[in-house]
């Protein structure tokens, strides 16, 4: 009886963890590629690599997180979704125009979602966990110690740019003050190659929480 126990738990626990792994197509930063079956990646301080395996019956090994150039994974119903480790900007203002973008340091890396892209801008989602619900759709989250906050940060790179800058964020809480103000200055520094967009920035057009909305119109000017 214990037996049996033991092999129907072992049977569910092998189960779970292949439900955990995904169709995945992996970049290294040296340019090769590995196609097989990884989780979704994850920014918790203590994920320090990604486990990997090229058939669903094979054991898994670990690559580490800082060797990954990209993930793509393919969802059962087809959906794929792009995943970038890299580096990313805080945008700041400056009496010097030279110096309004805070140094990137390229050795400080995470896992960020895209969310749209274009030949001019990419978008990206920044979370502290992503995962598919029954649907197949990605789900991007992130709580604080309490468990009560949760910011979504909201990201941008041109294809030239090797580092994403933040430009605002979704929060499920209460709202920052000065937060739209701050979203204004940094995008406007960011779209400063297009004044006409800086206008409209100005103006009030965009809300932090709408990024996608201000790389359309930033797509519209090309």
């Amino acid at each position: 009886m214990k037996k049996i126990i033991f092999l129907t738990l072992l049977l569910l626990s092998i189960t779970a963890q292949a439900k955990d792994f995904y169709n995945a197509k992996i970049v290294m930063t040296d340019g090769t590629e590995k196609t097989g079956f990884a989780p979704l990646p994850s920014n918790d301080v203590f994920q320090k690599s990604i486990k990997f395996k090229s058939s669903k019956n094979m054991k898994s090994n670990k690559i580490k997180s800082n060797d990954i150039s990209s993930i793509t994974y393919t969802s059962e119903n087809g959906i794929k979704y792009l995943f970038e480790r890299r580096a990313m900007i805080y945008i700041m203002k400056s009496f010097d125009e030279q110096k309004n973008i805070k140094y990137c340091d390229k050795a400080k890396k995470t896992w960020i979602l895209a969310t749209s892209y274009s030949e001019n801008i990419i978008s990206y989602y920044l979370a502290q966990k992503y995962y598919l619900d029954n649907n197949g759709k990605m789900i991007s989250k992130s709580v604080d110690r309490s468990g009560t906050w949760a910011d979504i940060f909201l990201l941008v790179r041109r294809p030239d740019e090797s580092c994403a800058s933040m430009l605002g964020h979704i929060a499920n809480g209460a709202k920052i003050i000065g937060q739209e103000k701050r979203f204004r200055k940094v995008s406007s520094i960011y779209f400063k190659d297009k004044p006409e967009l800086v206008k409209r920035i100005n103006k009030k057009e965009f809300k932090s929480s709408e990024t996608e909305k201000l790389i359309k119109a930033y797509n519209d000017y090309f």
